[in-house]
């Protein structure tokens, strides 16, 4: 009996990953790179508009919780600690998050105390990745629970793989 119910576990584990989406590898740094290329204009456009709005910290969300089917666009300022949610309302920029979600962006964050603007290109448990631009251009983007920084051929962006583990254990070794 306590088989059959691991297995059933295991069967409803592997079909919901299937259903979401998930991934079970990080991507490559030739996709990463074809990502960029394949979608260059609508992340300029959306990084133009996310500087723009004089916000230390913004972001794209794509079907995240009650914002399920939406685009929201959230900010935080130094001296307002509330998160606030809008709706993304300029329609040319919501155009260009909706084509990149479908093209296999997740999320999109803008945070100047992190020096960068990330584009979240996929996950799975404690694991993600995706590319990121150093907003100084001199340092690297800080990317929570980072593993793995490459460049990329456009100067200032980088592939990167956050996993949580693996940090963790850098983190206990003093290893980076």
């Amino acid at each position: 009996m306590k088989g059959k119910l691991v297995g059933i576990i295991l069967l409803v584990a592997l079909t919901a990953s299937v259903l979401t989406g998930c991934d079970d590898k990080p991507m490559t740094i030739e996709e990463a790179e074809d990502f960029y290329q394949q979608n260059e204009t609508d992340i300029q456009s959306v990084i133009h508009y996310l500087k723009s709005l004089g916000y230390d910290s913004a972001g794209i969300f794509f079907g995240e919780g009650i914002y399920e089917g939406t685009n929201e666009l959230t900010y935080h300022n130094k001296n307002d600690f509330s998160i606030k949610r809008n709706p993304l309302k300029d329609e040319s920029i919501y155009e260009a998050a909706e084509r990149l979600n479908k093209n296999g962006c997740h999320d999109i964050y803008y945070d100047i105390g992190t020096n960068r603007i990330e584009f979240v290109l996929g996950g799975a448990l404690e694991v993600s990745w995706g590319i990121a631009l150093s907003l100084d251009g001199k340092n690297l983007p800080e990317v929570a629970y980072m593993t793995t920084c490459v460049p990329m051929q456009e100067a200032g962006w980088f592939y990167y793989v956050s996993d949580y583990n693996k940090w963790r254990i850098q983190q206990k070794s003093g290893t980076q």
